[in-house]
């Protein structure tokens, strides 16, 4: 199994509004659905959130799943971006 944190800034504050509404209405942004097919095509993702991990599932593209150690992956994540 291989590890790899990949991320997408978004282009202004509006664009991460557009992106979180979406997902707070539980559909995949376009940006997310052509992050995905470029990015994660195949590849089962760890996902910390259930929610955004029910959205990605339902894309054909990929798979998502909740691991043991999700949040300690998104921890990790989080303190490298620091």
């Amino acid at each position: 199994m291989s590890y790899a944190f990949m991320f997408a800034k978004f282009d202004n504050t509006s664009e991460a509004l557009e992106v979180v509404a979406k997902l707070l209405e539980g559909a995949p942004s376009k940006g997310l659905r052509k992050f995905l097919k470029a990015n994660c095509e195949g590849e089962t993702l760890a996902v910390d959130d259930s929610k955004l991990g029910n959205i990605i599932k339902e894309n054909p593209v990929c798979n998502a799943a909740k691991l043991d150690f999700s949040e300690e992956l998104s921890m990790a994540a989080r303190l490298c971006l620091r």
